[in-house]
């Protein structure tokens, strides 16, 4: 599982930060520019055509027809004439047999002979989009390498756009230095790096597509920003950077997230980490996200931990110990947090084991839904067939039976066929499939299934996608998404993969997880659908999750075989009895309190791609015309759902909702009404306890409205806007919502706060301080936690609080106070005159000063006495002194002790008793410095011997034997100096 999911699974699932977040647009796109498709039915030349298959097909922008080649001898060719000179920047291409493309290449050219590199692409999936700096010419040209011997190969759709320079978002570029990466125009918005162990200093850069573009890093208007990583806190194991890109009109922003992996340093590292009683053990992790498999049936474990080095503490769910018991809850997931820390903790990272069950193992979820396929024929009232030609194969009603295997057991067959199946003497692949004539929402999907392996040709599919063929329970305008629980192509039946599309408003892929296991042999695959993800599991074991949530609504469920002659690798003939089997279907509902279950609850589907008078997934009555989508006003986003006209009319706008778990629930809308109509409303039928309604006032104001306690006990419930009214009056709604009502919780949460570092043993820290909030609630969860928050601000008694708010918004709190103290005190020497002569009096003193925390301690040395008793020459002393908050300073100070006759004179005359004799020996010193300064050292030195001879006279008698000691140590040194 890759990092960043791992990030919102614990956001989602321990604490449930972003619960809401399914709200907003994938990559937190603030606005959305126009693009026009530059190359729509202009002219097109080929380097081959089929004549039932057209080159212009491929610029038709209709994904139903395709360009295909006659002939190919290693790649191919589609050029477009744009009649002239334009520029583009961006391009979408989806490949018609793209198992066979090697490579593809966008070129421009002026003259449609010499061609330009835009855009290289190898190892293409169906369907592809890319950003590349403007170029501009009057010809495009997409030319394809083959790597197949095949003619199976073309273009579905080529489209050419020209982001508006001031609306455009993109980068020109993406990289982190000195790492090995970089992203040119960079079409997703997510990125994850991991630096090696030691690569302290990151520096990300984002180069902006446009001239004029803001971008900021961080919320720093900047292109550059260097990070070190060394000061990050100890339990941090990730560093997001949020790139934002505005464009020049200031009003469009795009939002690239950088993820940073920390890597685990040895003092963090753990041994294992064993799951009992289920026997799994991960042996010396080298990721702190790790998922764990719990079997149906399991409703605790126990996780034991063992350390990497003997003086680790080790803490789980934040209690200290090497195991601890763990309670798995209704919903089926449980993340657990181990954490290590150092010996001296320095160091602490925290690990995280998310517990997963599978689904309809669990309380939350009710069977609302299967079919065992029994008897000897498809239910007709719940399923139609599907009947249509794709990838060169056509599927066909009579290739779906419903008949007993060898063991007696009824199964649902979706045969593939090579035959001559209307008679016309060709012999062509046929396959075929199911779909559901009633839509399903949020829920678990799953089958028992066995596939067919045994020759190439037979894409196999188990999928959640709307259609647009409206009946009287569907809309006519519903492919809004397409959840694929697993894709599997019969040539590598060992491989499931699974994939998440959007539809709306252009069709564009998520990726999946994958999965290998035996499908020939019967296995059960399952789809988890949640708000913000889809969980998929195979034979009871969960293998991974793709993100969603940008678009929601009921959807139909497909089971198809289709014949592939054209794509995924081609087709022979199937072995005889060749066929999909599936044993049954079911659909669990989730108890999805607090979720709107309404799609395209804000209207916001219709953008220029949709036909406004048919509401994406909303079905019509009455005046077809009195019912429509607009984008002049709105509550919320872009567009509102009106109903009115010039003329009398009577509408009614609906949409029915299936499948949905029974229980309390409450409908809301924002309205708007000119007032006066015969009947305005919002209405709430068939859901087995009566019809509900609230009627919509006259109001120039977007006001809301609420429907509480409506009682659904049909798993059904049809959401109606309906009005009644003359000429010109009209009603307006947006955001209509309906939602289960829960549990009442009405108890505070728990939240604890930690601090890393600890404060010392007097309550102060030294350098930046992490504060971490851990947040509880065992009724309704929660919903928001404060996040952890880095102080680094110095200063005393400076209170930080947390904030914990379940989802029915009580509120916890709860502070720590910090004193932090980064500054070192101040040692200062006072006094120092830096030159004492021999005679006189050196007094030098310390002070130590710390102005936030104080000072603990401090060694000052005492510097004070007469010159002489110093070293003759340098003398330095150091002190120092440390803070209440570790910090510590040195200072030192130096001094000179000169000697020099009229010194030793000086002191002298001040150590004798009788003063009368001074004269005497500063006459020899005089002479001795005279003597010394001609260069007469011989001579000196007898005079400075006749000054001792009488000192040692006088000692004791005129003079003190200590004092006579200094002044012939004072004398001797004279002599060894240098003339």
């Amino acid at each position: 599982m890759g990092n960043r999911w791992i990030s919102r699974w614990i956001s989602r699932w321990m604490i449930f930060i972003l619960l809401v977040s399914f709200m907003l647009p994938a990559g937190k796109m603030h606005a959305e520019p126009s693009e026009v498709n530059l190359l729509l039915n202009k002219p097109v030349s080929a380097s081959s055509e089929m004549t039932t298959n057209p080159a212009k097909w491929a610029v038709d922008a209709n994904g139903g027809s395709y360009w295909q080649v006659k002939e190919q001898k290693g790649s191919i060719w589609l050029t477009v004439d744009l009649g002239e000179v334009i520029t583009f920047n961006k391009f979408m291409v989806s490949l018609y047999g793209y198992p066979n493309f090697s490579k593809f290449i966008i070129q421009y050219s002026n003259d449609g002979v010499q061609w330009a590199d835009a855009y290289t692409k190898e190892n293409a999936s169906s369907l592809e989009t890319g950003i590349f700096a403007d170029v501009s010419a009057r010809y495009v040209r997409f030319f394809g390498v083959i790597k197949n011997n095949t003619t199976y190969v073309g273009l579905r759709d080529f489209q050419v756009y020209h982001l508006d320079p001031e609306t455009a978002v993109h980068l020109a570029e993406l990289k982190v230095s000195p790492l090995p990466f970089s992203v040119t125009y960079p079409t997703q918005t997510e990125f994850t790096v991991t630096p090696p162990e030691g690569s302290d200093q990151l520096t990300v850069e984002a180069v902006p597509g446009v001239e004029g573009q803001k971008v900021t890093i961080d919320g720093e208007e900047t292109n550059s920003k260097t990070l070190d990583l060394s000061l990050l806190p100890n339990n941090v194991s990730s560093q997001t950077v949020d790139i934002a890109v505005t464009a020049r009109n200031g009003r469009v922003t795009q939002i690239y997230s950088l993820v940073i992996m920390i890597p685990i340093p040895e003092e963090a590292r753990l041994k294992e980490i064993k799951i009992q009683p289920i026997g799994k053990t991960i042996t010396a992790p080298a990721e702190y996200q790790h998922e764990v498999q719990i079997p149906e049936g399991i409703h605790s474990v126990n996780v034991e931990v063992t350390p990497s080095q003997p003086n680790q503490t080790i803490l789980i769910e934040n209690t200290v110990g090497t195991s601890s018991p763990i309670v798995i809850p209704e919903d089926g997931h449980k993340t657990v947090s181990i954490t290590v820390r150092s010996e001296d903790l320095s160091v602490q990272r925290t690990y995280t084991l998310f517990l997963v069950s599978p689904p309809p193992a669990r309380d939350d979820y009710d069977l609302l839904y299967e079919d065992h396929f029994q008897g000897n024929s498809l239910n007709e009232n719940d399923w139609s067939y599907r009947t249509d030609s794709r990838f060169g194969g056509y599927n066909l009603a009579q290739n779906v039976r419903v008949a007993p295997d060898v063991d007696g057991n009824s199964n649902l067959y979706i045969d593939f066929k090579y035959e001559d199946y209307n008679h016309d003497g060709k012999m062509d692949y046929t396959g075929g499939g199911v779909i559901s004539r009633h839509n399903f929402g949020y829920g678990y999907y799953e089958i028992r299934t066995k596939l067919y392996g045994g020759s190439k040709g037979l894409h196999q599919s188990f999928w959640t996608m709307g259609t647009n063929n409206g009946n009287d329970i569907m809309p006519v305008n519903n492919t809004v998404l397409e959840i694929d629980g697993f894709e599997v192509d019969s040539g590598t039946p060992g491989h499931i993969g699974s994939n998440t599309h959007y539809y709306i408003p252009n069709p564009n892929p998520l990726g999946g997880p994958s999965v290998d296991v035996d499908t020939t042999q019967w296995f059960t695959m399952g789809y988890e659908w949640l708000p913000d993800r889809v969980n998929y599991y195979v034979n009871g074991h969960y293998y991974g999750s793709a993100a969603n949530g940008k678009y929601f609504a009921p959807q139909n469920l497909w089971l198809t075989a289709l014949a592939t002659p054209d794509g995924f690798g081609g087709a022979v003939p199937p072995l005889p009895g060749a066929a999909m089997q599936v044993d049954y279907f079911r659909y669990y509902g989730k108890n999805l309190d607090g979720v709107n279950r309404i799609g395209n609850a804000s209207f916001e589907y219709n953008s220029t791609t949709k036909n406004a008078q048919d509401p994406v997934s909303w079905m019509e009555t009455g005046v077809k015309t009195a019912s429509r989508v607009i984008e002049t006003d709105s509550h919320s986003g872009k567009y509102s759902l009106e109903q009115g006209g010039a003329t009398p009319y009577s509408a009614e706008t609906m949409q029915n909702l299936e499948y949905l778990p029974n229980g309390t629930y409450r409908a809301t809308a924002w309205v708007k009404s000119s007032g006066g109509q015969q009947a305005a409303r919002l209405k709430l039928s068939g859901t087995g306890s009566g019809d509900r309604y609230v009627d919509i006032p006259q109001t120039d104001q977007w006001i809301p409205i609420t429907l509480d306690n409506i009682e659904v006990s049909s798993h059904q419930a049809v959401v109606i806007v309906n009005s009644k009214g003359e000429g010109n009056q009209w009603l307006r709604v947006d955001d209509i919502r309906l939602e289960r009502v829960g549990l009442e919780d009405t108890e505070a949460p728990e939240i604890q706060a930690s601090v890393l570092p600890k404060p010392n043993e007097w309550g102060w820290n030294n350098s930046d301080t992490a504060v971490s909030f851990t947040c509880l609630d065992a009724a309704s969860g929660i919903a928001d936690c404060t996040q952890p928050v880095n102080v680094e601000t110095e200063g005393a008694n400076q209170r930080i609080t947390g904030k914990a708010t379940d989802h029915f918004g009580n509120q916890a709190s709860t502070s720590v106070v910090l004193n932090i103290d980064k500054t070192a005190p101040t040692v200062t020497p006072l006094g120092n005159t830096v030159t004492y002569e021999v005679y006189e009096e050196v007094n030098i003193t310390w002070k130590a000063e710390d102005g936030l925390s104080g000072i603990a301690s401090e060694a000052l040395p005492e510097i004070a006495g007469p010159a002489y008793q110093f070293l003759l020459g340098e003398n330095s002393f150091t002190a120092t002194a440390v803070d209440k908050a570790g910090n510590a300073a040195e200072a030192k100070t130096a001094f000179t002790v000169r000697v020099s006759y009229e010194g030793i004179a000086q002191l002298t005359e001040k150590f004798l008793e009788k003063k009368e004799l001074a004269p005497s020996f500063t006459a020899k010193l005089k002479a001795a410095e005279k003597l010394g300064r001609d260069g007469n050292r011989k001579a000196r030195d007898q005079v400075l011997e006749a000054y001792l001879h009488e000192i040692e006279a006088q000692t004791d008698k005129a003079i003190t034997k200590s004092n006579a000691d200094v002044l012939i140590r004072l004398a001797e040194y004279m002599k060894e100096q240098a003339l």
